[in-house]
């Protein structure tokens, strides 16, 4: 049994060598399970052995399949993460630049957050460039 254990996991890495997403995840493991369901049910009416090798299975697709949701949701927070950051870091860019705007741009009527704006996009490209 622990060979089948391994030869599930190792199809399962194949078919997803990288974390999917929750929707996907989702849909692989409701057509898994209806497919080991059938089959439950076929060796039921048949009376056929191989009952105990089939829930096996089930636990094992489950097992990973659990394990394979739980990186994916480590890894979409990680991402979420990342891009939190970098927005703080820019709103933080933004309010420097205004708070060090001389006080005559403020006070001739024109919009200062367009300059910022305009110079931290520069800037960006700038560095990235």
């Amino acid at each position: 049994m622990i060979a089948l254990g391994d030869v599930i996991e190792a199809t399962v890495s194949s078919l997803f060598p990288a974390a999917p997403s929750p929707e996907t995840l989702t849909q692989f493991t409701e057509t898994v399970m209806e497919l080991l369901d059938h089959a439950s049910i076929v060796l039921g009416t048949r009376d056929l052995p191989g009952g105990d090798v089939l829930r096996h299975c089930m636990a094992q697709v489950t097992t990973i399949l659990s394990h394979l949701q739980a990186v994916s949701g480590l890894s979409r927070a990680e991402q979420l993460s990342v891009s939190l950051v970098e927005q703080y870091e820019a709103g933080r860019i933004l309010g420097t630049r205004l708070h060090e705007l001389p006080q005559q741009e403020h006070d001739s009527g024109h919009d200062p957050t367009q300059r910022v704006k305009a110079d931290t996009v520069a800037s960006e490209n700038t560095t990235e460039g």
